[in-house]
């Protein structure tokens, strides 16, 4: 093999070896959470909501699931308490609110009205176990439709994200 070919040779070496380098790092710093269902009971006297989440990828984090009260007594210090499945920890936010836009709503239609799209935003507070180690620092989003009645609903293709 001449020069030419031992430098080729060379080269194809290191780029294989860097390759190797790039898939070994991780894809991101830390864990992500997305559930994409969700079930809502709100107590209007009680200035509460309590939501099933499921469907959650993530399971080390989310253990699949969780189970989030929210407390809107106050509703310029909204808070939201969420309790992961299987023992994975809790996770505390506070949480603003603001009409969503128009683009974004695919909300269902009520008596000929479309419903109201909010979208939630969480910012962490505290937390323990796997969760609130994986979560530390993330935001949580969600987008919900109210229907006149106050029932509460994710808007439809959207996830609650967690980062």
């Amino acid at each position: 093999m001449g020069r030419k070919g031992s430098v080729r040779l060379f080269a194809v070496v290191v780029a294989a070896g860097s390759l190797l380098a790039v898939s070994a790092a991780p894809a991101f710093a830390a864990p992500k959470v997305a559930c994409s269902k969700a079930t809502f009971k709100s107590d209007n006297t009680k200035k509460t909501s309590t939501s099933v989440i499921s469907q959650c990828t993530n399971t080390a984090v989310s253990g699949g699931g969780a189970k989030l009260v929210a407390n809107f007594a106050n509703l310029n210090k909204i808070t939201a308490k969420i309790t992961w499945n299987g023992g994975k920890g809790v996770t505390n936010y506070t949480v603003t609110q603001k009409g969503g836009s128009a683009a974004a709503n695919k909300c269902h239609t009520t008596n000929g009205k479309k419903d109201a799209l909010i979208v939630s935003t969480g910012k962490f507070v505290s937390g323990t176990g796997a969760a609130g180690k994986a979560l530390k620092g993330l935001l949580y989003k969600e987008s919900l439709c109210v229907t006149p009645k106050l029932v509460l609903y994710l808007n439809p293709g959207s996830k609650i994200t967690f980062g």
